[in-house]
Order: C-alpha cells, then structure tokens, then sequence
C-alpha cells in the first residue's frame, strides 16, 4: 500500500471511529468508563448513584455521560424493573475496529521512524 493509500485509509479509519474518540476522549467520561472497567463482576453492573459516589460527580452528570458512552456502544445498559444498570460492553465490535485503527497508526510511525533515523544517520 503506498503512502497515499495509507492516508487514505487511515483517514477514513478516523472517521468512522472519531465519535468513539470524542467520547473516550473527554475526562468526565474516562472517569465514569474508569469505574465501569473497575468492576470485577461485568455482568451485574452499576446504578447512576453508584457511579456518582465513586466519581464524586452529580448524577444527572453521570447519566449525561452513560447516555453518550451507550450511544458509541462502549457501555451498555440492564434493566430490572425500574432499576438501571451499566457495564462496560466488552462484546462489541468497536474495540477490534479501535485496535485496528491504533495498529494501523502504530506502523505508520515505525515505519516513519525507521526512514527518519536513516536520513538522521
């Protein structure tokens, strides 16, 4: 693949996963990601409230924040009753598509590296 190839792939790459980089990308919903991954059981999940208490945020702030993270399908919702509860959808196809983004940016920069270090020598 040449370099303009490249570019072109990795633009459309970014693209398709820029939504999920904007939501993983701001702090409060790294907190709020951050204590969902903390979880040691994925399958049961946690309240609003919970998430509120562990992240010293209020809780229609976390709410805010679920609602976006559910919408990029990192998070996913349960519901028993009148009871919400979040987890972190680790079945998803957004972390392999993610993964070959990173990759596919990982190589770029060897690569970029190797040719620097030779016109650097």
């Amino acid at each position: 693949m040449d370099c303009t190839e490249n570019c072109l792939a990795l633009a459309q790459g970014f693209a398709k996963e820029r939504e999920l980089l904007w939501a993983l990308g701001e702090q409060t919903r790294q907190q709020v990601f951050l204590v969902l991954l903390e979880q040691e059981d994925q399958t049961g999940g946690l309240r609003v409230g919970e998430i509120a208490q562990r992240t010293h945020l209020s809780r229609p702030a976390v709410s805010h924040h679920l609602r976006i993270l559910r919408q990029t399908g990192v998070v996913r919702l349960r519901k028993t009753g009148t009871k919400s509860y979040y987890s972190m959808n680790a079945e998803t196809a957004v972390w392999d598509d993610l993964y070959d983004l990173l990759g596919r940016v990982c190589a770029v920069v060897h690569r970029a590296r190797e040719k620097g270090a030779e016109k650097w020598t």
